[in-house]
C-alpha cells in the first residue's frame, strides 16, 4: 500500500496479511471481506455453514464416503470451509478420516490433480470452490466415471462457471456483501465503531449431485483409482 486512501475494503485477506495493520498504522478506516479475529469491520459469508450444508446433502442422498478439496490454508476462508466439512460429518455420525481431505489451492488445476492422483475410496466430492470442484469432475470423467452417477460433486460460490455445468453449489450472496462492506466503510470514515455482518449461503441443487446408485447399477462410484 504506496498511498493513503480515505477509505479502503480489502479482499483476499489470509492469517499473515500484513495489508490491516499498514492501514491501521496511517489511520486509514478500512472494512475486510473475510473474518477477522481483530477489532477491526469485517463482512463475510458463513464459510462453514454452506459446506457443512453441502455435506448435510449428500450424507441425506446416501454417501458416506466424501472427499474434500480444501484452498490454500493460509485463508480464513478455507480454515472455515474445512471445518463446515468436518462439522457435517460430525453431525451425520461419520467418522473423520484425513485421507479424504486434499489442498487443491482453490483452482481448477488442483482439484483435477488431486482428484486423479487419490488412491482412496469415495461417492462424493465437496469442494471448497466451484473451480476445484469443475477440475474434479474434468478428473473423473477423464477417469471414465460419470457425475453424478458414479460421483456426486459439489462446489462452492456458484460462479457462471458454476451455472454452465449445472454443478451443486453453496452460493454466496455477492452483491449483498458489496453492499454491507460499503455501508461498514462509510460508517467507519464517519467515526462510528467497527462492527461486522455474517450472510449466509444458500445450497443451489443442480444435476451434479444425486442419490447413490451403485447399490442398484452395479457401477462401483468409489473406483476412480481402478482407472
Amino acid at each position: 500500500i504506496f498511498t493513503s486512501p480515505d477509505g479502503a475494503i480489502l479482499l483476499g485477506v489470509h492469517l499473515d496479511d500484513t495489508r490491516p495493520a499498514q492501514l491501521e498504522e496511517r489511520g486509514v478506516p478500512f472494512v475486510m471481506i473475510g473474518r477477522s479475529l481483530h477489532n477491526t469491520a469485517w463482512v463475510d459469508v458463513d464459510n462453514l455453514g454452506g459446506l457443512r450444508d453441502a455435506v448435510r446433502h449428500l450424507v441425506a442422498l446416501g454417501h458416506k464416503r466424501i472427499l474434500h478439496i480444501t484452498g490454500a490454508h493460509t485463508g480464513q476462508a478455507s480454515v472455515q470451509r474445512l471445518e463446515g466439512y468436518l462439522t457435517g460429518l460430525r453431525e451425520s455420525g461419520l467418522p473423520e478420516d484425513a485421507r479424504l481431505i486434499f489442498d487443491g489451492d482453490f483452482t481448477a488445476i488442483g482439484g483435477y490433480r488431486r482428484v486423479l492422483s487419490s488412491k482412496l475410496e469415495f461417492t462424493a466430492i465437496a469442494a471448497a470452490s466451484d473451480e476445484m470442484a469443475h477440475g474434479a469432475v474434468s478428473a473423473l470423467e477423464d477417469a471414465g466415471l460419470r457425475v453424478p452417477w458414479d460421483v456426486s460433486v459439489t462446489g462452492f460460490d456458484d460462479i457462471p462457471l458454476a451455472q454452465r455445468h449445472a454443478l451443486t453449489t453453496a452460493r454466496q450472496p455477492i452483491l449483498e456483501i458489496g453492499a454491507a462492506a460499503a455501508e461498514l466503510l462509510l460508517e467507519r470514515m464517519a467515526g462510528k465503531p467497527a462492527r461486522s455482518r455474517l450472510l449466509p449461503t444458500t445450497l443451489i441443487v443442480r444435476a451434479s449431485s444425486a442419490a447413490l446408485f451403485s447399490a442398484t447399477s452395479g457401477t462401483s462410484s468409489s473406483a476412480l483409482h481402478q482407472h
